[in-house]
């Protein structure tokens, strides 16, 4: 018979093996969608940079912004679950809050905590 199971499939299948085809009719909406697309997020992105810096930051448990950027992010939490009908008890929960807090300031913690924070300036630096 054939030499294995492996190639035996191989010879099986005489066609080479080829991406599905698209649907007819999305070349043109890929040509057009694409580049408005583009010019939106360029122009969005020129906007942006007109009002200020976005800054990315890695914040690490000294720093004095820590327990205030953890307020933040829980608020946010909160904002979202509202919104959304997701509501868990630890994110409206004072304790948790203490807990992440006390976490992210421990001078000597057994593994760091270090918070990303990604903000906007609203002033271009030069």
């Amino acid at each position: 018979m054939h030499g294995n199971l492996w190639t035996a499939g191989l010879q099986a299948r005489r066609r080479p093996l080829r991406p599905p085809r698209r649907p007819a009719g999305l070349g043109h909406l890929r040509r057009r969608a694409l580049p408005s697309h583009r010019k939106k997020h360029r122009a969005g992105c020129r906007k942006l940079a007109a009002e200020g810096d976005v800054v990315f930051e890695v914040v690490d448990g000294p720093d004095p912004r820590t327990p205030w950027l953890v307020d933040w992010m829980l608020t946010q939490k909160r904002v979202w679950s509202t919104r959304s009908g997701k509501a868990g008890a630890w994110v409206f929960d004072d304790h948790y809050r203490e807990f992440l807090t006390r976490l992210a300031t421990d001078p000597h913690p057994v593994q760091p905590v270090v918070l990303f924070v990604l903000h906007w300036t609203g002033h271009r630096s030069q």
